[in-house]
């Protein structure tokens, strides 16, 4: 145990009460003072302060738990009353949180907790239609929809520059193609302003009325987005309001299994439906849209969306947030499999906290303490996480939490309160 700084001669009171706090045996629940779960050096319950804003970076590979402690804090969040996103779930788990916590973990329920079903709403994009046999029918698209499911597409007239580009992966084409496409965008905003309507036949328009390109020129970019048409990326009737449902009180999730089958294809179909959604939430929050005071969003399998060697819409959206949206109270939760190079700079610089899971080796946690100032000095850092390491070992299920400042404890999570489908964690 001695090798466990105490919350209770670490740190300033400052970080104390707005990081992590112990609470007390004698408890009331306290919705600004959710409770994560118990130390086990002391036995003492840990909550987390939600009158500040938060950036937490979960570590760990699959069957790390990391899926179990990020469906806890779903759950004692929307139970605390914030608004919350979960703007990836790549396996489609979270909407088995519409039905409460199952019988076997009922043990592990801290004081004060009942099984509590979440009213997540699963949002399926549209373009995953895209995955059906080439010749199905518009019937059997519809009925490959997963259980428990619903189609959305966005406004897609709320489609930024930013988005566009990331959409058509413009970086990708020559400098002039990408210099024609930000004049068609250019020339589509105005028409939309002025009332029409957005459609991907109104790029090829667009193409089609450039007086600077050659028809070769021209056929060859229609050639390249005309699939776009028939990507299903956009549908009017399956048009959902994100904001609208977060104030009714729901968790909308987006469902991008099978993700990664679009990875050869030409166009970013998960980024941009990504940052339009995000953005969407991002901006009634900042402009006091959403009834909640706490905005927490949360971004599961971070390396594939947020990564440091993609320069998409998305990626500047949310380290752009990381730094600048704490004081709207928007909070995020990342989560990468490792401490490497695709976790963008500004979401390590900017990350309060860190939770690393009882399986990570010791290099992971040797790094992930020297970020967080939780070791005494280089040469010593390897031996003190040696010793986490074997404090982790001794109590199954358990974390390392830390801060910024070097404060660090091994906590064990209470189970979510909610369903919780084990599906590879």
């Amino acid at each position: 145990m001695s090798d466990i700084d105490s919350l209770e001669t670490l740190g300033t009171e400052f970080i104390k009460r707005s990081i992590f706090s112990e609470e007390e045996e004698e408890l009331v629940y306290n919705p600004k003072r959710p409770l994560m779960g118990r130390s086990v050096t002391t036995g003492k319950y840990i909550s987390i302060d939600l009158t500040e804003a938060k950036r937490i970076l979960i570590l760990g590979i699959t069957r790390s738990g990391k899926t179990f402690v990020l469906r806890r804090l779903m759950d004692i969040l929307a139970r605390a009353g914030v608004a919350v996103f979960v703007a990836s779930d790549p396996k489609d788990e979270m909407k088995s949180s519409i039905r409460p916590l199952q019988k076997k973990f009922h043990k592990l329920l801290l004081p004060l907790e009942q099984p509590r079903a979440s009213k997540v709403v699963t949002l399926r994009p549209t373009f995953f239609k895209q995955l059906c046999d080439e010749d199905a029918t518009d019937k059997e698209r519809d009925a490959s929809l997963p259980k428990d499911n619903f189609w959305y597409s966005p406004d897609i007239n709320k489609i930024s520059k930013g988005d566009f580009m990331t959409l058509l992966k413009v970086k990708t084409m020559g400098e002039a193609q990408q210099s024609t496409l930000e004049e068609i965008y250019r020339r589509m905003k105005l028409r939309m302003r002025a009332g029409e309507n957005f459609s991907f036949d109104l790029i090829l328009e667009e193409i089609e009325m450039d007086e600077e390109m050659k028809d070769s020129q021209k056929n060859a970019l229609k050639r390249r987005l005309r699939p776009l048409k028939y990507s299903f990326f956009h549908e009017s009737k399956w048009q959902r309001n994100i904001v609208d449902l977060i104030n009714k009180g729901y968790i909308p999730s987006l469902n991008l299994e099978h993700f990664d089958r679009f990875g050869d294809v030409g166009f970013a179909y998960v980024e941009t439906i990504l940052s339009m959604a995000c953005r969407e939430i991002i901006t009634a929050k900042i402009n006091n849209q959403l009834k909640a005071k706490s905005l927490w969003i949360m971004v599961d399998e971070s390396a594939r969306f947020v990564n440091e060697s993609k320069k998409t819409s998305f990626q500047h959206d949310v380290t752009e947030s990381y730094e600048l949206h704490s004081k709207y109270f928007i909070n995020w939760i990342g989560v990468y499999q490792t401490l490497g190079p695709e976790i963008p700079k500004r979401i390590l610089k900017n990350s309060q906290i860190y939770l690393v899971p009882g399986s990570a080796d010791v290099e992971t946690i040797r790094q992930a303490m020297s970020l967080m100032n939780a070791v005494r000095n280089a040469q010593s850092s390897r031996g003190e996480a040696q010793k986490v390491k074997r404090l982790l070992n001794r109590h199954k299920f358990s974390w390392l939490m830390m801060d910024q400042t070097g404060l660090k404890e091994v906590i064990q999570f209470g189970p979510p309160l909610s369903e919780h489908t084990e599906s590879g964690d």
